[in-house]
């Protein structure tokens, strides 16, 4: 019984760093995104 209720952490441990890992690959993504949209308004206020 004991050893059910760890199997069951394990998997809902393993879970959350897959999932919180997930999310930081997402806002990394969206850094770079934002930072690339940055840069080109950058160089299009330039060359107004």
């Amino acid at each position: 019984m004991e050893l059910e209720f760890y199997d069951i952490i394990e998997k809902e441990v393993d879970y959350l760093i897959s999932y919180l890992d997930e999310g930081v690959r997402s806002y990394e993504r969206i850094q770079t995104h934002l930072a690339n949209i940055e840069e080109r308004e950058k160089y299009r206020k330039l060359l107004e």
